[in-house]
């Protein structure tokens, strides 16, 4: 007569207690994961950006001059750079403290990011909700980014296509032709970094709003539920 195995409390699993949390995090859906992901990365580029921002808010208008006359080619086209320089700067100081105000709040809504994502993908609860308000204010702070930065592009505008002209002549040949170029130079310089700073900008719109509207779904919502046994014990669709 066969003797009944007897169960090991060590190595069998009771349908009636949920698995370990372990498995829930295994368990963490692609679309979270990449949400997590990408808003750690945002968060590092952001920092290194803000900081970069911070100095050049700072020291900007003064590195401008410094940097006057390298590259001219002769002493009118040196005066002419050296000219637009402290035009330029001049303006700098103009958007300084908006500048600095929008490099702090840039550092510490992307350090944020980072530490929120981080924890968002260990599924802690509070940090989803941490998560979504801080992509919620990045809403906000790429809106008035933008708008600072169009403003600051327009009012260079009409010094880059002052000197630009000036800039391009050469001491012998036609100099109508290159003070054209020089105009288009500046004018597309600009249009092109508005238009690229537009489209980064509309990258990070659909981010926030994706994940913002992800991250409130009932089931993943349902992934940060303290007593995981409703989410464990129901297949993932595949």
């Amino acid at each position: 007569m066969t003797d009944t195995p007897q169960s090991n409390p060590f190595t069998d699993v009771s349908p009636y207690r949920p698995p370990n949390l372990p498995e829930l995090a295994s368990r963490r859906p692609g679309g979270l994961t990449a949400i997590c992901i990408i808003a750690v990365v945002l968060g590092v580029l952001g920092l290194f950006s803000g900081t970069l921002k911070g100095v050049n808010a700072l020291f900007g208008a003064q590195m401008q001059q410094a940097f006057g006359s390298m590259g001219a080619g002769t002493p009118e086209q040196a005066k002419a750079q050296q000219e637009m320089n402290a035009a330029l700067a001049a303006e700098m100081k103009r958007f300084a403290v908006a500048n600095g105000i929008l490099a702090v709040a840039q550092l510490v809504l992307c350090g944020g990011l980072v530490y929120s994502g981080l924890k968002t993908l260990g599924l802690k609860a509070a940090r989803r909700k941490l998560l979504i308000a801080i992509c919620a204010c990045m809403l906000v702070y790429e809106t008035g980014q933008l708008i600072t930065f169009v403003f600051q592009q327009l009012s260079m505008s009409p010094i880059m296509e002052l000197y630009m002209p000036r800039m391009m002549q050469t001491p012998n040949g036609d100099n109508e032709s290159a003070e054209k170029f020089g105009q288009v130079v500046a004018r597309m310089s600009i249009i092109a970094g508005v238009v690229m700073q537009c489209f980064w900008t509309l990258i990070k719109f659909v981010f926030y709003a994706v994940a913002i509207h992800y991250l409130r779904k009932a089931k993943v919502v349902a992934l940060f539920d303290s007593n995981p046994k409703s989410v464990l014990l129901k297949p993932e669709p595949t």
